[in-house]
């Protein structure tokens, strides 16, 4: 039986071992893609290049980054070309743009001279492999799986899922794209992340994000599959995988694209996914949820129609007591001043300067009509690309008298102006009672109707109804003209 041995992150020499304990250490994380493994005749191999070890091989420029090699551009690098021929020396830097260029692959043996690998005080160098010839692996060999770039503070392997890539990060949580080994697909996993962890109460936060989530059916709404611990304590939970881009990404470039994105037909699209948005809310009330940190950064659009609310983790439910946010100190704050622009700040109130109603930054209790002013809010960027009130350095909002939409946007009218200041009313009486009945006020500006917010006058009436009949007014008139040229032919 061949026996192996690894060096851990110190890089100190551990083992023997054989093939089945090394594939179990794979699992748990102590042998990762970087890991130098060496078999019982002293041959050295990259744990990558073990293709049945339970994660995915990494970038190679990552795979170069080991953090018990030196990394100054002194330091001697060797590796093993396709003919086995020793190659160098070199720094580290031209090691790795060697790998972005081709010549070094994931298989490639690699060698350093420092005295890293260390056995009762004498040196040892790897030794690579003779020309033609394997190692003896004893691990048996299935189809690689699908694999990506790496980037994550926990274990590479959370259960059965293989973490492939980061694509996301919030205030509390860290968002991985991952593999799920028994059903086979890709999957999103959300992780705490170190700042997330230096607070109990963000762990409480997390958890509650991931069961309210999963209480939730509906189509806007990302269904949670697990919730689960890794080895050192720290919950995950996984979701169906999120490809799209945000809500704020599509306002920016429908305001600020060089193609002509502002345009009516990009807004009506955008107003769509938005009724969408408040159709999930509307669901989320009617079971008393409240979401509390409605913002574009937290909506994402799908590439076939679709529109997800994201980020729950301050959501709670409409009867529970007043909140009551845990003590918050100054010296606390994971965020910079300049990192609190559009981040969720840990702090007296919950949720995003600037999408907080007047109501709950006065008494502190959350409340459904709190998710309507911020659904305003929403609509006033979407239809301005500003906020309807200016936020100080100090997160504190002027509530002033905000611009109207139409005055800023051409294609913006005052019945859809009408509609975006009811949802941003001061006064909760004077808003939507319902996030639906903002969505249908909006779906009747959309379809050429009068919104339910609005007094039009006769003279407004009248080009509404023109603007809604233009085709019929057109065939009327074309038959007309038509009837008079033939009258004549025939007089």
């Amino acid at each position: 039986m061949a026996k192996w041995y690894y060096y851990d992150e110190d890089g100190e020499k551990a083992g023997p071992v054989r093939g089945r304990e090394l594939k179990n250490l794979a699992r748990q994380g102590v042998i990762t893609p970087e890991t130098i493994l060496e078999d019982s005749k002293g041959r050295v191999i990259i744990a990558s290049q073990a293709g049945a070890l339970p994660f995915p091989s990494k970038r190679v420029d990552r795979m170069l980054d080991m953090s018990f090699f030196p990394s100054t551009s002194t330091a001697n690098w060797y590796y093993y070309d396709e003919h086995g021929k020793k190659v160098g020396p070199m720094p580290l830097a031209t090691l790795k743009e060697f790998a972005r260029q081709g010549l070094i692959t994931a298989e490639t043996v690699i060698e350093h001279d420092e005295e890293k690998f260390e056995d009762e005080g004498e040196p040892e160098k790897p030794i690579a492999p003779e020309p033609g010839e394997e190692l003896e692996v004893e691990i048996e060999v299935e189809p690689p799986l699908v694999t990506g770039p790496m980037e994550t503070e926990q274990s590479i392997f959370l259960g059965k899922y293989k973490i492939l890539e980061k694509i996301g990060e919030g205030g509390m949580g860290n968002i991985f794209a991952a593999w799920d080994t028994e059903l086979r697909r890709e999957v999103t996993v959300k992780t705490l992340n170190i700042k997330g962890k230096r607070h109990s109460h963000f762990k409480e936060r997390f958890l509650d994000e991931a069961r309210v989530t999963g209480q939730l059916k509906h189509p806007g709404i990302i269904p949670v599959h697990v919730l689960d611990y890794d080895d050192k304590g720290s919950p995950y939970y996984v979701m169906q995988l999120l490809e799209g881009r945000t809500l704020s990404q599509l306002i920016k470039h429908y305001h600020h694209s060089k193609v002509s994105a502002y345009s009516p037909k990009t807004l009506q699209e955008l107003l769509r996914h938005f009724i969408n948005v408040c159709q999930a809310i509307a669901y989320a009330h009617d079971r008393s949820i409240v979401h509390r940190d409605l913002k574009p950064a937290n909506i994402m659009l799908g590439g076939y129609g679709e529109t997800f609310v994201l980020d729950w983790g301050l959501a709670k439910r409409c009867n529970d007591q007043a909140d009551a946010p845990p003590p918050f100190h100054e010296e606390d704050s994971v965020f910079s001043e300049s990192e609190n622009r559009g981040l969720t700040v840990p702090g007296v109130r919950l949720g995003t300067a600037g999408y907080q109603s007047p109501e709950y930054l006065q008494h502190g209790i959350s409340q459904p009509s709190d998710d309507i002013y911020a659904l305003g809010v929403m609509l006033y960027y979407l239809l301005c690309d500003r906020l309807p009130h200016k936020v100080a350095k100090n997160q504190r909002v002027v509530f002033d008298t905000p611009v109207p939409p139409h005055l800023i946007n051409p294609y913006i009218d005052r019945q859809m102006s009408a509609v975006c200041l009811c949802a941003l009313a001061q006064d909760k009486k004077e808003r939507y009672r319902r996030a639906d009945r903002l969505a249908d006020d909006i779906q009747r500006w959309l379809d050429g109707e009068m919104v339910s917010v609005y007094r039009m006058k006769r003279r407004e009436k009248v080009t509404l109804f023109l603007k809604k009949n233009a085709l019929w007014f057109g065939a009327t008139l074309a038959a007309f003209c038509a009837g008079g040229v033939l009258a004549r032919l025939l007089g």
